[in-house]
């Protein structure tokens, strides 16, 4: 995968991205690895929407039926 500027960009897995900086006080060990199995889930869930919205700007246009009816009446 290339960035916006057209380097080559690393991409992690979503379970070291879920990986939290600092943990909540009193939070217990069976929270925090739920919430990042979660987190993890939601990240390759964003991943896979943006997968499905570049296929569908990537889209060739669309046949027109109503506007090509019309040019012919």
């Amino acid at each position: 995968m290339t960035s916006v500027n057209g380097s080559a960009q690393t991409l992690q897995p979503s379970v070291a991205l879920a990986q939290p900086t600092r943990r909540l006080p009193g939070e217990s060990t069976q929270y925090r690895t739920a919430r990042n199995a979660l987190l993890a889930e939601e990240i390759e869930l964003r991943g896979r929407i943006e997968r499905v919205a570049a296929q569908r700007r990537a889209l060739p246009p669309h046949f027109d039926y109503h506007a090509a009816t019309l040019s012919y009446q």
